[in-house]
């Protein structure tokens, strides 16, 4: 377990991030009863492998529209750890980020802090709010400094 210095250090230096690109694999699927698509790129293997398993439209407790991404993230690292002190995960619609500071009944968010031993994966839900549920989500997952790029999906909402 981190220190809650440790966590105040990590969570300082997350702010200044670099953004580095990934190569085009050129997916296109289907993502749940909503007909929500995704296109991709992914990064080569790194410290973890993170892909979308699922996409679906959900409501937070205030009524607001979340877009809820389901997660399989593996940790590649030499101990055990969790996807928030992991990466850094990040959704953008109409060029703004979307709140992932949600509450809902559709996401337990107890487990992005679970900690997943070396090789081993876990499926997690992440909810985002939305501006509306038409104009496309930009899904960026880095490391938590942002110098590795883990994902870069565009999830289209029609």
């Amino acid at each position: 377990a981190l220190t809650a210095t440790a966590l105040a250090a990590a969570l300082a230096v997350s702010g200044c991030t670099a953004s580095t690109g990934g190569s085009s694999s050129g997916a296109s699927s289907a993502q749940s009863s909503s007909a929500i698509t995704v296109s991709s790129q992914a990064a080569e293997k790194k410290d973890v492998d993170i892909k979308i398993v699922g996409t679906s439209i959900g409501k937070d407790y205030s009524g607001s529209e979340l877009l809820i991404v389901q997660y399989e993230f593996t940790n590649n690292t030499k101990s055990a750890s969790s996807f928030t002190f992991l990466t850094n995960d990040t959704a953008y619609q109409n060029g703004v980020e979307c709140s992932d500071l949600v509450i809902s009944s559709e996401i337990d968010s107890q487990q992005q802090l679970s900690n997943v031993k070396p090789g081993a994966s876990l499926t997690l839900k992440v909810g985002y709010k939305l501006q509306d549920t038409t104009t496309p989500v930009e899904i960026e997952i880095t490391d938590l400094f942002g110098t590795k790029t883990y994902l870069k999906q565009t999830v289209n909402l029609k």
